[in-house]
């Protein structure tokens, strides 16, 4: 038995040594020529549940390992191998995987498999150009492996994302930015958290008198700020008109009052000096420690910022999520849902592995791992009663179950804008851009957009 184990330890390490030797292969590449299309010869790939598939040759997957770690991906794909073992499973993890496969990408040469997650990933790019798989048809035929329910019917339809009807992603992985404090420190200020713009500014008004810094994000990585401040102030204007804002889908609904009244809101939280000095310039590592040593007592981040940090959150720090606050006093606050996703390659070679991990990703038990080694809340319906979740974790989950919180989910499909975005409010924020000129830079790049 304990040869077996060795064996096995040894076979995976080979593996994850083969695997990270070839991303650094590929991370030196120099890519020739354009090599940007698809091969087209699979658009029409269809699931057919009724196909007795065998495995076989080589399936190659692309996880970003990030702010939910690599544990519970390790045993599910050690597990699938065992299963399948005339696979050869070959799993790209790393924290700058997504980098170091672009140019594979863009060969027409992907791995099989991606977690659709962390930096670096030009999920809407490839999405457009034809590199994700539509599976709509999976979604709606498969089954959870070695079960007879149907992935559709563990999935809620609200988390399902659809680009003009087609599926090209699946979430496994609840998530919804938020602003995090530290309840100990707050209560040690005497200050309370607000729940509207009002009480924002006021808190701001009163940490400036303290000499403390309000809110710090990562400028090199804006759209936390987006995402987590900005994005839920308009999605109180329901579903419809956030849905236009964030596939940059017309001009007007950027000249529209409401994204004006938005903007000029988060102006005044700079004016107000809310925003930590050289937050410009920080990466979310920098931002995340910074925040760690209270150098502001907000930071706007997703649902992994604990599991991230665990390692360097200090003695008596207490993590604490609340819901985004840049709502007025008469408005609703509302949490915008999104999911870490899950895609297949279009040009994979193995489609057919990829399909069948996802059948077995979603296995009740593989589920509760994510939850458990990642401190996470899956995006299926299953049973975490005898998993053993952070207090901060627990405390954000019974805040997305409010029923006094509004939920509005994200459909992002910026193209261009997105980079645009987040320029705007590193500007907004060193002073160097007025609410007319962003909206001005924002309505000329949706203008671009729509044009190409």
């Amino acid at each position: 038995m304990v040869k077996e184990r060795e064996e096995k330890t040894m076979k995976k390490l080979r593996k994850r040594l083969m695997a990270f030797g070839l991303v650094m292969v590929m991370a030196t590449t120099v890519l020739t020529g354009c090599g940007t299309g698809t091969k087209n010869s699979d658009s029409d790939y269809e699931y057919d549940p009724t196909g007795t598939t065998e495995l076989s040759g080589t399936f190659e997957l692309q996880i970003f390992v990030g702010g939910y770690g690599s544990e519970a991906w390790e045993e599910i794909i050690d597990d699938f191998e065992e299963l399948h073992p005339e696979l050869d499973v070959v799993a790209y993890m790393d924290s700058n995987v997504n980098k170091q496969m672009q140019t594979r990408w863009m060969q027409g040469n992907p791995p099989d498999f991606v977690f659709l997650t962390g930096s670096n990933l030009p999920t809407a790019t490839y999405r457009d150009e034809g590199k994700l798989l539509d599976l709509t048809s999976f979604y709606e035929k498969a089954t959870i492996a070695d079960t007879d329910t149907l992935l559709k019917d563990k999935l809620s339809s609200n988390s399902i994302r659809k680009f003009d009807d087609v599926i090209y992603s699946l979430p496994i992985i609840e998530e919804a930015y938020g602003i995090w404090y530290d309840d100990v420190y707050l209560k040690e200020l005497g200050m309370t958290i607000p729940t509207n713009y009002d009480e924002l500014v006021a808190f701001g008004q009163n940490a400036k008198s303290k000499g403390i810094d309000s809110i710090i994000y990562p400028g090199i990585s804006s759209m936390y700020l987006v995402q987590g401040l900005i994005f839920p102030a308009l999605a109180v204007y329901g579903q419809d008109y956030f849905d236009r804002i964030t596939t940059a889908s017309d001009v007007e609904a950027f000249q529209d009052e409401r994204f004006r009244d938005v903007m000029t809101r988060f102006k005044t939280l700079v004016d107000t000096g809310m925003f930590s000095e050289g937050t410009v310039s920080l990466n979310h590592i920098q931002s995340q420690m910074q925040w760690l040593q209270h150098k502001a007592t907000f930071i706007p981040n997703g649902m992994w910022l604990e599991n991230e940090m665990k390692e360097d959150i200090p003695d008596g720090f207490t993590m604490n999520y609340a819901v985004p606050m840049m709502n007025k006093a008469d408005e609703e606050q509302v949490i915008v849902t999104s999911g870490a996703e899950i895609g297949v390659a279009t040009d994979g070679d193995n489609k057919e592995a990829a399909l069948e991990f996802i059948r077995f990703l979603y296995k009740d038990e593989n589920m509760a791992k994510f939850a458990e080694y990642s401190d996470a809340i899956p995006s299926s319906n299953v049973d975490l009663s005898g998993v053993e979740l952070s207090e901060t974790t627990k405390r954000a989950q019974a805040i997305l179950a409010d029923p006094n919180y509004k939920h509005v989910s994200i459909n992002l499909s910026w193209g261009s804008v997105d980079a645009v975005m987040k320029d705007v409010v590193n500007q907004m924020v060193l002073g160097e851009l007025d609410v007319d000129g962003a909206i001005k830079t924002l309505v000329e790049a949706v203008e671009k957009k729509l044009s190409e």
